[in-house]
């Protein structure tokens, strides 16, 4: 499967798990520029009601709690300086505040971490902790803006396999990302596709053109051919009958017919080879050879 693929397909699943933290899931959509509206008829905690006011951009609201927060001793050992997500949330507030706090998280955090809340805080941080795994490997990357132009794919594929989390899978989905757009191959395979894509919607395109205009310009045809009748109809009354069994028999079924040539199955070789040979002419009109521009389009797959 392309990597592609695998991480729309770990995404989606990390978005509709039940068990994913709402911090968590509201701090990756404030990363990726995609925020979560404040949640309406839900029983959350302070840290989650701070959270989810401030990764939506509603900083104002929640102005008091975040003070009264910043003042409050850990409880258990537990304090928002050491999570990434809650630490990120009360900076964002007032970075001032915070830049000790800051510091200090970043003296013992991953590779990772850094990497986020050096985006998040420029000019604060510095000494960016060494790799543990590949994930840690794609921020050091994406850190230095120097990310391999090969081997990439299994650098991604094994910090896909060691995603645990929607701040992991952020990571890569950023990796992936910038591959695309510094790798000239892909660039270069990117374009061969898009052309590629472009020309089969334009063969698919004229084809559709040709079998259409194959029908219309036949029924036009019989309708003139029939208006032309009109007066040996009129002159010759005791053919009306006839007329009128050709009209309600024969005009509809050489309709059809007409339809059919236009449309018809490729086993029936005759209405096949006459509208491939329509549908060739139109392409040599246009300066094209429609048989050489299906087989190298063919050969770029």
């Amino acid at each position: 499967m392309l990597l592609i693929n695998e991480l729309k397909k770990l995404r989606h699943s990390f978005l509709n798990t039940s068990s994913l933290s709402l911090k968590e899931k509201a701090f990756y959509q404030f990363l990726v520029g995609e925020p979560l509206s404040y949640p309406t008829g839900n029983n959350l905690t302070e840290i989650e009601q701070i959270c989810f006011a401030v990764f939506s951009g509603d900083f104002l609201s929640k102005k008091k709690l975040i003070a009264t927060l910043r003042k409050r001793q850990p409880i258990h050992g537990m304090h928002y300086r050491q999570s990434l997500i809650e630490l990120s949330a009360i900076a964002l507030d007032n970075v001032e505040s915070e830049r000790e706090n800051l510091k200090s998280y970043c003296e013992e955090c991953s590779t990772r971490d850094f990497y986020i809340l050096n985006n998040l805080f420029p000019n604060i941080l510095s000494n960016i902790p060494q790799p543990e795994d590949a994930v840690d490997q794609i921020a050091l990357h994406l850190y230095n803006s120097n990310f391999p132009q090969e081997g990439w794919e299994s650098l991604l594929l094994k910090a896909l396999h060691e995603t645990s989390d929607l701040i992991d899978f952020y990571l890569v989905e950023q990796g992936y990302q910038r591959a695309m757009f510094d790798n000239p191959i892909v660039h270069q395979t990117h374009d061969i596709n898009y052309v590629k894509h472009a020309f089969v919607r334009f063969i698919e395109k004229t084809e559709r053109r040709v079998k259409l205009t194959i029908v219309v310009v036949g029924v036009v045809v019989l309708g003139f051919v029939f208006y032309w009748l009109a007066p040996t109809i009129s002159r010759n009354f005791e053919m009306v009958e006839p007329i009128i069994a050709i009209r309600d028999i024969l005009f509809p079924l050489l309709i059809g017919l007409l339809v059919f040539a236009g449309y018809a199955p490729d086993s029936i070789k005759f209405l096949n080879s006459l509208r491939e040979k329509t549908i060739n002419w139109v392409f040599r009109w246009k300066g094209l050879d429609r048989k050489k521009l299906k087989e190298n389009l063919d050969r770029l797959k």
